[in-house]
C-alpha cells in the first residue's frame, strides 16, 4: 500500500506527460465509477502536523508584520520628502534666503528618484499585506480543523490530554529553535500558541444573529458569481492562441478584469485572499483542473465533489458524509447521466443530482497541504455506473483485468519500491508520485495496526479463494505468537502470546505452586507464599520455632548471679553451678560447714574458717617447718 505523508503534499500524477498537453484536464464524463481504499491518517498525527504548520504561519505572519512597518515607514518618509520637493519649486528663482535652492533638473532627479522609492513601497506594502492575509487565513483554517478534529474524533480522555501535553512539548521546541519568533510576538501570543482550545476560541467568530447571516448569505453569492465570472476570463486567458495578432490586447484586457474582479473579491471578502475562496477542502483524493474530490471539506469535515466556478450547477456538492479513523474505508462515486451516488462500505449514503465529471489528472493534488493524508491500498475507475450489488460483489475479490471491460484505471499498490506506479489495467501509463512512501504487509506491528487487507494481493489472482483464506488464518496465527497480551492471572504483565503458558506456569507471581515443606502438600499462589510461609504451614512454623529456640539458646545473656561475665543462654546453669564467681559453695573443711560465695573462699579461707582439723593440719605445718628451721641452723653451726 501507498503511504500518502502526513502534511498534505503527496499525489500522484497520472497524467505524467511532460508536453503542453498535461496541463489540460482529464476528466472522466459521465457514466463512471470510481473506487477507493483508503486508511486516513490518525487524528493525533494530523492535528500536531496543523498545529506545527500554524506554528510556522505564525512566524510568516510576525516576520512580515515587521517587514510592513519598515515598508509603512519608508513609504511615509517618502511622502514627507516629496511634499518639500514641491514645496522647494513653488519657490522663486531669485529667492536666495535658503541655501538649499535646487535647480529645475535637480529637482526633477529627486523627485523621480522619490517617485521609484515610494512606489517600492508601496509594493512592498501590498505584497507583505497580502502574505499577511493569506498566512492569518491559513492559520484560521488549520487551528479550526484541529478543534474540529479535537472534538470529533478523539473521544478517549487519557488519550486527548496526551495530545494536549504534546501539543505544549511541540510549541516550546518550536518557540526554542525559532528565537526570532519569541522577539517579535509579544508574550499573550506566545502563550495561547501552546493552548490550541484557546486559540480556536480566538479565531472563532461569535455566534452570527439573522442580519449577520443575511449579509453572510448575500456577500457568499456575491463571491460565487465574481468567482465564476473570474474563472470564466481565467479560461479564456489560457484558451489564447499566441499565434493570434490579436492575443496580447486581449491579453491585457483579460488580465484586467481579472484584477478587477480580484479588487471586487477583496471588498466582498473582507480582503481574504482568492487562493483561501477557492480552495477545495482537505484530504483531496482525486483532482484536475476543473473538478476535485475531497474526503474532508466544510466545518463538519464531509465528503464533497468541487467543479468549476464557472458552471451554472453548485460548485461545492456536500453529500453529508464523514469517513471514520483507525479503519479501512471503502468509498465509491458512481456517477449516471444525471445523479452521483456516494457509497460507503458497501452502503448507499447520499445521492446528489447534476452532471459530474471524473478528475483524472492526479491522485490526490498538487495544492499544499490539501492532499490527501493516509494510506491507499486500491483505486478502480471504470467508464460505467455501476450497482450497489455490482460494487458489494467486487469490493473484497481480486479483478480479472481480461473481463472487465469497462475498467479504465486500476492501482494495487504492490510495487513496494521506486516512484512509479503502474495501471494494472494497462489502458493508462506509468503514473509519478511525489511525496510518498510504501508501507509493507511484512511486520507483525503493520499486520496488527492495519488488520485484514481489504482487498486480497494481485499475485494471488490464480490462488483458489480457500487456500488464500487459509494462507491469511496461517499468517494471522504466526503474528499472534508475537502479539503482546496481558496475562489472565492479573499480575499486570504484558508478555508475548507465545510465551504466556510458560509465564502462567514458572513466571507468574500468581501462579498456584505446592508448598515445598515436607510434609506440608498445601496449594497457594506464588504472591502469597510468605504469608502461608508465616502463618498456615505447619513444617515450617516448627522449623522455625526450633530455629528460634536454637538461636535463643545461643545469645549471649548476663550471669543471673550479677557476675561480670555475659555467657550463652545454655551454658547458664552450667555457668552458675560450677563458673560464676558469685555462687555459693561450701567450704572445704567438712567439720567447718560454712557456706560462702566462691569470690569469698580465700578471705573464709584465711579468716573464717572454724575447721579444727584445718587449725590442726595448720600447726602440724607451722611445727615442722620450725623444726626445719631449727635444724638448718644446727647444722650451720656444726
Amino acid at each position: 500500500m501507498l503511504q500518502f505523508k502526513t502534511g498534505g503534499n503527496a499525489y500522484i500524477s497520472i497524467n505524467s506527460s511532460t508536453s503542453q498537453a498535461s496541463t489540460q484536464s482529464f476528466d472522466l464524463p459521465p457514466p463512471w465509477t470510481a473506487e477507493f481504499y483508503v486508511w486516513m491518517v490518525d487524528a493525533e498525527e494530523e492535528i500536531l502536523s496543523l498545529h506545527k504548520s500554524s506554528l510556522k504561519l505564525m512566524e510568516v505572519v510576525a516576520v512580515h508584520t515587521r517587514e510592513n512597518a519598515q515598508w509603512q515607514a519608508k513609504s511615509d518618509n517618502c511622502k514627507k520628502k516629496l511634499k518639500e520637493l514641491k514645496q522647494k519649486r513653488k519657490r522663486k528663482t531669485n529667492d536666495k534666503t535658503q541655501g538649499t535652492h535646487l535647480s529645475g533638473e535637480e529637482l526633477a532627479n529627486a523627485a523621480k528618484e522619490l517617485a521609484e522609492d515610494f512606489n517600492n513601497a508601496e509594493n512592498g506594502l501590498l505584497e507583505t499585506r497580502k502574505e499577511i492575509a493569506l498566512a492569518q487565513g491559513w492559520i484560521e483554517i488549520n487551528i479550526l480543523e484541529a478543534k474540529r478534529i479535537l472534538d470529533a474524533d478523539m473521544a478517549d480522555e487519557e488519550v486527548t490530554q496526551a495530545l494536549l501535553s504534546a501539543i505544549v512539548d511541540q510549541t516550546a521546541r518550536f518557540l526554542n529553535e525559532r528565537m526570532l519568533l519569541v522577539q517579535l510576538l509579544p508574550e499573550t501570543d506566545r502563550s495561547q500558541l501552546s493552548d490550541l482550545e484557546a486559540w480556536a476560541r480566538q479565531l472563532r467568530p461569535g455566534r452570527p444573529t439573522k442580519e449577520d447571516k443575511a449579509e453572510r448569505q448575500r456577500k457568499a453569492a456575491e463571491q460565487n458569481n465574481l468567482l465564476k465570472k473570474r474563472s470564466e476570463f481565467q479560461s479564456q486567458l489560457e484558451a489564447l492562441d499566441p499565434d493570434d495578432p490579436e492575443s496580447q490586447r486581449l491579453q491585457r484586457r483579460y488580465e484586467r478584469e481579472i484584477a478587477k474582479v480580484d479588487a471586487k473579491l477583496s471588498s466582498v471578502s473582507e480582503n481574504k485572499p482568492t487562493q483561501l475562496l477557492e480552495r477545495c477542502g482537505r484530504h483531496i483524493i482525486a483532482s484536475s483542473a476543473k473538478n476535485v474530490i475531497s474526503l474532508v471539506a466544510g466545518s463538519k469535515g464531509e465528503i464533497c465533489f468541487y467543479r468549476p466556478s464557472g458552471t451554472k450547477a453548485a460548485r461545492e456538492v456536500n453529500f453529508q458524509v464523514r469517513l471514520e479513523r483507525n479503519r479501512w474505508n471503502h468509498v465509491v462515486f458512481s456517477a449516471g447521466a444525471r445523479e452521483l451516488s456516494l457509497f460507503l462500505n458497501g452502503e448507499l449514503k447520499t445521492i446528489r443530482s447534476g452532471v459530474f465529471d471524473l478528475p483524472m489528472s492526479r491522485i490526490g493534488t498538487k495544492e499544499k497541504t490539501e492532499s490527501f493524508q493516509g494510506l491507499i491500498q486500491e483505486i478502480r475507475y471504470w467508464n460505467e455506473s455501476r450497482s450497489i450489488q455490482q460494487i458489494q460483489q467486487s469490493a473484497a475479490s481480486i479483478l480479472h483485468v481480461a473481463k472487465c471491460k469497462t475498467l479504465v484505471g486500476y492501482w494495487t499498490f504492490e510495487e513496494g519500491m521506486g516512484d512509479l506506479v503502474d495501471d494494472m489495467s494497462l489502458k493508462l501509463p506509468r503514473s509519478s508520485c511525489f511525496d510518498t512512501n510504501w508501507v509493507l504487509y511484512d511486520t507483525p506491528e503493520v499486520r496488527k495496526h492495519f488488520g485484514v487487507p481489504p482487498t486480497p494481493s494481485l499475485r494471488d489472482q490464480t490462488c483458489c479463494l480457500v487456500n488464500q483464506k487459509l494462507k491469511l488464518l496461517a499468517q494471522r496465527a504466526r503474528d499472534r505468537e508475537l502479539d503482546l497480551v496481558p496475562c489472565r492471572q492479573l499480575c499486570e504483565q504484558v508478555v508475548a502470546y507465545r510465551d504466556l503458558e510458560r509465564h502462567h506456569r514458572v513466571e507468574c507471581v500468581h501462579r498456584l505452586v505446592v508448598c515445598k515443606e515436607v510434609g506440608c502438600e498445601a496449594t497457594y499462589r506464588s504472591s502469597n507464599e510468605a504469608e502461608h510461609m508465616r502463618t498456615k504451614c505447619e513444617r515450617h512454623l516448627l522449623r522455625d520455632e526450633l530455629v528460634r529456640r536454637h538461636h535463643e539458646k545461643r545469645q549471649l545473656v548476663e550471669c543471673v548471679l550479677n557476675c561480670p561475665e555475659r555467657i550463652q543462654r545454655r551454658f547458664m546453669t552450667r555457668h552458675c553451678h560450677q563458673e560464676c564467681v558469685n555462687r555459693l559453695i561450701k567450704c572445704p573443711w567438712e567439720d567447718c560447714g560454712d557456706t560462702i560465695l566462691a569470690t569469698m573462699l580465700t578471705r573464709h579461707m584465711e579468716r573464717e574458717c572454724r575447721s579444727e582439723t584445718k587449725e590442726t593440719r595448720e600447726k602440724m605445718v607451722e611445727n615442722g617447718r620450725r623444726r626445719f628451721r631449727e635444724k638448718e641452723e644446727m647444722d650451720t653451726r656444726g
